[in-house]
């Protein structure tokens, strides 16, 4: 006649379903989070993986920023909006030279020296510009 082991209940089979490892539930029991039910425990670690996942393709991969006055763009439209005012400083800047050199606040040499400067600069951001709307 064959031995056969009979197993009495214990306390981790009688609370374990069938499709839960005796060594897992062990682990468990001996965790710090053993006050907590492991089935929430997993749920609130997934959705937290979820929520570090949806950042980073929502604000890195998508390329998106948010603005000081919570405006959200994309890289390219704040390109866009850095170069626009970028041009309508230096266009102001070439505005106020021009009032100086009339006042006579400042010689010729100085005056042109200045003006071509903005002007190059002004150039560069205009071909900028116009990547964007070809």
């Amino acid at each position: 006649m064959q031995n056969f082991y009979i197993l009495t209940e214990s306390n981790v089979t009688r609370s374990s379903p069938n499709f839960h490892n005796e060594g897992h539930i062990r682990m468990w029991y001996d965790s710090p989070l053993r006050e907590f039910n492991p089935h929430i425990v997993l749920i609130v670690f997934a959705a937290i993986l979820f929520a570090f996942v949806a950042y980073y393709i929502f604000f890195k991969v998508k390329k998106i920023e948010v603005l000081d006055h919570g405006t959200v763009v994309t890289r390219n439209e704040k390109q866009l909006q850095d170069l626009l005012e970028k041009r309508s400083i230096i266009l102001d800047k070439m505005v106020d030279l021009e009032q100086l050199h009339q006042l006579r606040e400042m010689n010729q040499y100085e005056f042109t020296k200045k003006y071509e400067s903005y002007k190059q600069q002004l150039i560069q951001v205009k071909m900028k510009l116009k990547k964007f709307t070809e």
